[in-house]
């Protein structure tokens, strides 16, 4: 026999109707939403979607965590400012890019809508791929991420500076022109002395567990 289906009030419904007007009004009240929330909630869609795949230990060697970690914003710390203006220097590019990509698309669907005006042929479609545009990659953990520079020529000597200087989490060494004089604001030595107290801490904790064994 067939199931009947029915509401708090004893009257007969269809499952699939109601699964259809909800999926209809989450349609409407998307679609009343401005193109910036929606793109806001199709990259945490997507976002979701990735964390889902993902194993639920995360270790130290996990790229994406690391990522996650070195572009935290963290108040005072001095390399922000330079890491802000290569990520604008990167977005900058990628922008121009894009506009150099949709104004060659541009070109050839009017060179296609005219060469169809002179044939006689329907216009192309609003939605319809630029002819000739090739044909799109599949997405990928690589398409993401930073390209490394090139390498310089072979031969090629920088000067370096040639004695010790203050560690920070980047290792990168000051200029050959540095004079030993430490202008920070001793971001670097507090993050450095707070890893290095949490490393001790846990070795302490783990001595301690297996102190009666």
């Amino acid at each position: 026999a067939e199931t009947v289906y029915r509401d708090r009030e004893g009257r007969k419904g269809d499952p699939q109707a109601e699964v259809n007007e909800y999926r209809q009004q989450l349609e409407d009240m998307k679609k009343s939403k401005g193109p910036a929330y929606r793109a806001d909630q199709d990259e945490a869609h997507q976002y979701a979607a990735k964390e889902a795949q993902r194993p639920l230990a995360r270790y130290a060697d996990d790229a994406d965590l690391n990522k996650e970690l070195a572009d935290e914003d963290r108040w005072g710390d001095p390399m922000a400012e330079f890491f802000e203006k290569k990520s604008a220097k990167r977005d900058e590019k990628r922008r121009k890019k894009e506009q150099r990509k949709q104004e060659k698309d541009e070109r050839r669907r009017k060179r296609e809508e005219r060469r169809r005006q002179k044939l006689g042929l329907p216009p192309l479609e609003d939605d319809a791929p630029p002819p000739d545009a090739p044909a799109p990659l599949a997405s990928s953990a690589s398409s993401s991420a930073v390209l490394a520079p090139s390498a310089p020529p072979p031969g090629t000597t920088f000067p370096k500076y040639k004695g010790a200087w203050p560690p920070n989490r980047y290792g990168i060494p000051p200029g050959h022109r540095w004079d030993g004089v430490d202008r920070s604001n001793g971001f670097e030595q507090q993050l450095l002395a707070t890893k290095a107290a949490k490393a001790a801490n846990e070795e302490q904790r783990y001595k301690f567990s297996v102190a009666d064994m």
